[in-house]
């Protein structure tokens, strides 16, 4: 078979995610953002959300979603104690309406790449065994910089 997928995590993941786009609530077309987007978006939130910004930046409010995300955590499986260190316990809510905005924007951030495709077979054990059976064998180089 050779060589058929060489990529980068998410890379890799995002080729996945557009074959079962579906499966994640997206169209296969979705947008991925970057971290300027990112930024922009939790700004429209912390304004929608009477957040002081100047205490409580876009870029920290950022910072702490992609932190969650690198741990594969969704917004229902954030530590209570985690969620307060944003807006006085309103990093939920925002976590929360940002995941919905991206979706109503058919979109996602890297995180998203990871984190869908995590859902995505373990909500569907055949397909994830169709990936299994694909991919025999991994090679990960700079293993220590990965996530989860």
């Amino acid at each position: 078979e050779g060589l058929r997928w060489l990529g980068t995590f998410h890379s890799i993941s995002a080729q996945i995610l557009r074959k079962h786009a579906e499966l994640a609530g997206l169209k296969s077309t979705f947008t991925i953002i970057d971290t300027d987007d990112q930024i922009r978006l939790c700004k429209q939130i912390i304004q929608a959300e009477n957040i002081d910004p100047k205490r409580w930046t876009p870029r920290y409010l950022a910072s702490l979603i992609d932190g969650w995300k690198n741990r594969a955590l969704v917004p229902n499986k954030v530590p209570p104690e985690e969620a307060h260190q944003f807006a006085d316990g309103k990093g939920i809510t925002c976590y929360q309406i940002y995941q919905a905005r991206l979706k109503v924007l058919n979109a996602c951030d890297f995180g998203d790449l990871l984190i869908h495709n995590i859902q995505i077979f373990q909500n569907n054990p055949d397909l994830l065994k169709e990936y299994h059976d694909k991919f025999r064998y991994i090679l990960v180089d700079e293993y220590q910089d990965t996530n989860v």
